[in-house]
């Protein structure tokens, strides 16, 4: 059967017809306002009472009815009619018949409306699947099989109408009489149908192939038996569910099913995988696939977050997961018939409601995914590790020999050396634990090419894999700074000597903070900035003369507890060298692991731990450090300036008074009214000195502070700098001077 007949077009039931065969006399019936007049035609044709000929080259699911995309979809195509919908010469018809070669029409029908229809028959029919969708998709296509559009003016919207009736005009011309060949429709529908999304399909599920392969096995034997191509999408083998199909190559493989071209197979053309196995297996994959698309994948408001296979996590838009949700975890973005909604919709709206978080940063070597942070739930994405130690207990130097011989005689003295690897034990540890502890500040203090840079970047930043620099954020020129929290180590290099004093308090400031408040705000271009934690060490490194002794931070009462500070020695004697650069790297890289197993197992020594374990170890001061440092200091050109006063005014001035009190401002314009000391002064400022008075308190000087929120006091007092007692009178100057007596 190719073609099914209404009698008019407001009936429903069909039946097989050949139209041209329809009697030609039939013309006659046919009202005359019919053949110039649209609208007359149209009112005609669907009148109940109107008998004549309305064919289709569609047949439906039920062959007896009319085809509707909902009640009866379209299930099988035996022939294909374009409808010319312009007028043509025969001159101009017959040159567009020339062009389409051996693909000609089998016969040419002229309309009531006087133009002309191409009708084609085919050897065998090509196979819808009971689907609308799938019927529009190939009929959308078949200009690539059919070459009709070599003729001008087809109604192309008539042509991917599956349920459109033509009215047949009585007046027939065959071409041809040889039907379209089967082996160009099969082999065309085949290549087609790769085009096609199959998810639409009864609902059809995409399912793994090296998970269907097995089921297919155990329940179908002949699949075991005759399926000789690895079996992958778009692999071909027999219709192994249809006892009579024998071609051995009459099935091909679909992520949704298997798609049968079998003449044997006319009713189940494609199986999808429900129609194998049951529905209820496919439903309980669908849950599971969901659970997997979903597992892993965050959303912070912004972005949507998840890991690659390599360990990396990506930050993406909704298009982002959209094409990974399709592509690496197998669900389909088109929406299953009466749901609003695809799989891939689904899963984007399960994600931004139960896996939101309120950001995702690198919490360095704290527990990796999510966590707990403010009571709000964080993601971790620092994927590093520290250098994993190797197996086994190990003694000082006995599997690190290098590394052992240039620590005993890098620093100053054994108690330093004990102090810097109890420290460096407590990092490590609390690291491989992924249980960080905040820790001190730590800076070197030695001559160019002592080890200070070996000791950061070669030792320390490959034992907890990785460092970063860290100086142009610590001072406010770096506002991206989230790669520094992707690493435990912060390193601080001999290039912050000559700060003016405001730069050097801002980068004293940033230390301790760094040291004593571990939440950050983590800031970087295109993401969500958030807050993290960071428990890692900085370690700065400072050359030995005066000029880079400035550098290190302003020693204070306030910040020695979080501040370590080691002198390495000038001058070794022990024998020990660096060898050549490519050596160096062989020998860390094969004792390394050994160092950090011995970390791993140090017993810090109790010496070692104070009553405040804020900051694990006790904290270390080399005493030359410290002194130089003082003397260094800003802290310590001011102090000059005030003991000057104090012995001005304590001694020459007011020898009877005990203390001075007043405002910063009010003690500048005490010293500034001398003028032996204004020079000295140079930069100093009275907002300098209200900095600088505090600082001074805790040096040495009797500086007490007091007042309110409007005016703040301080008294200096003579006693612990100039006590009361006799005055030394002034000597006497005399003219015959032992100088005078040498002259000639």
């Amino acid at each position: 059967m190719n073609f099914f007949a209404l009698r008019n077009l407001s009936s429903s039931e069909v039946t097989p017809c050949t139209p041209w065969e329809f009697p030609a006399e039939n013309l006659a019936k046919v009202p005359p306002d019919c053949f110039a007049d649209k609208k007359a035609r149209d009112k005609w044709a669907t009148t109940p009472t109107t008998e004549h000929q309305m064919y289709s080259c569609i047949q439906g699911v039920n062959p007896n009815l009319r085809v509707n995309s909902k009640e009866n979809p379209p299930f099988s195509m035996a022939s294909f009619a374009p409808d010319v919908d312009c007028k043509l010469s025969r001159a101009e018809l017959d040159g567009a018949l020339a062009r389409m070669g051996d693909r000609k029409p089998n016969f040419l029908e002229t309309t009531l409306s006087g133009n002309y229809r191409l009708v084609y028959v085919f050897e065998v029919p090509i196979n819808f699947l009971s689907d609308p969708d799938y019927a529009t998709f190939l009929l959308e296509n078949i200009h690539e099989l059919i070459p009709y559009r070599q003729c001008p003016g087809v109604d192309e919207g008539a042509v991917t109408a599956a349920s459109r009736y033509y009215t047949n005009g009585c007046r027939w011309e065959k071409i041809h009489d040889k039907p379209f060949p089967a082996d160009l429709l099969i082999g065309w529908e085949m290549t087609i149908s790769k085009k096609y999304n199959w998810g639409g399909v009864k609902d059809a599920v995409r399912m793994p192939l090296e998970v269907v392969g097995p089921l297919l096995k155990e329940k179908y034997p002949r699949f075991a038996a005759e399926w000789t191509d690895d079996f992958k999408e778009d692999s071909m083998g027999p219709t192994f569910w249809e006892s009579e199909s024998l071609s051995p190559k009459s099935a091909i493989v679909r992520a949704t099913g298997i798609h049968s071209f079998a003449k044997h197979a006319e009713h189940h053309k494609f199986m999808s995988w429900a129609d194998f196995f049951g529905a209820q297996f496919v439903a309980e994959f669908q849950l599971k696939q969901m659970g997997k698309a979903v597992e892993g994948v965050y959303y912070d408001g912004k972005q949507f977050i998840r890991k690659q296979a390599a360990g990396q996590w990506i930050f993406g838009g909704s298009d982002d997961l959209s094409r990974h949700l399709r592509v690496e975890r197998g669900l389909s973005d088109r929406r299953p018939k009466g749901k609003s909604a695809s799989q891939v919709d689904e899963a984007i709206t399960y994600i931004q409601n139960k896996a939101l978080i309120e950001s995702a940063g690198s919490f360095s070597f704290y527990s990796k995914g999510i966590m707990d942070y403010n009571g709000k739930t964080f993601l971790n994405i620092h994927n590093r590790d520290v250098l994993a130690p190797a197996p086994g207990p190990q003694k000082w130097g006995d599997k690190f020999p290098f590394i052992a011989k240039f620590y005993d005689g890098w620093l100053t003295s054994g108690e330093a050396l004990e102090s810097y690897v109890s420290h460096l034990a407590y990092a490590y540890r609390g690291a491989f634990d992924r249980c960080p502890q905040p820790g001190q500040v730590t800076f070197f203090v030695g001559p160019p090419g002592c080890g200070k840079t070996l000791n950061t970047r070669q030792i320390v930043g490959k034992l907890f894999n990785g460092f970063a620099e860290c100086q142009d954020w610590i001072m406010g020129r770096d506002q991206f700074n989230s790669e520094l929290f992707e690493v435990y180590i912060w390193a601080i290099d001999d290039n912050m000597m000559g700060l003016d004093p405001k730069s050097h308090r801002i980068f004293t400031e940033m230390l301790k903070r760094a040291c004593a408040n571990q939440s950050f705000r983590s800031n970087e271009k295109f993401r969500k900035a958030g807050l993290i934690d960071w428990a890692g060490r900085i370690y700065g490194s400072c050359n030995d003369d005066a000029e880079s002794l400035r550098g290190i931070p302003e020693i204070g009462m306030s910040n020695l507890d979080k501040l370590n500070l080691y002198r390495c020695q000038s001058v070794r004697n022990d024998g020990f060298a660096f060898p050549e650069r490519a050596e160096l790297t062989r020998v860390l890289t094969r004792e390394l692991p050994y160092f950090g197993r011995f970390l791993l197992e140090y017993e810090i020594p109790a010496r070692r731990l104070g009553a405040d374990k804020r900051y694990g170890p006790v904290h270390y001061h080399d005493p030359s450090i410290v002194t130089e440092a003082n003397q260094s200091s800003q802290a310590a050109g001011i102090g000059e300036q005030v003991d000057e006063w104090m012995r001005q005014y304590f001694v020459e001035k007011h020898p009877d008074k005990d203390c001075w009190s007043g405002t910063a401002y009010q003690l500048y314009k005490s010293m500034a009214i001398d003028c032996h000391m204004v020079e000295a002064m140079g930069r100093t400022t009275a907002e300098t000195l209200s900095k600088m008075l505090p600082v001074l308190a805790q040096k040495g000087f009797d500086i007490k502070i007091n007042g309110n929120e409007h005016r703040r006091l301080f008294t200096i007092c003579r006693a612990s700098r100039y006590p009361k007692g006799p005055v030394a009178k002034a000597v006497a100057q005399t003219t015959n001077s032992q100088f005078e007596k040498q002259q000639p």
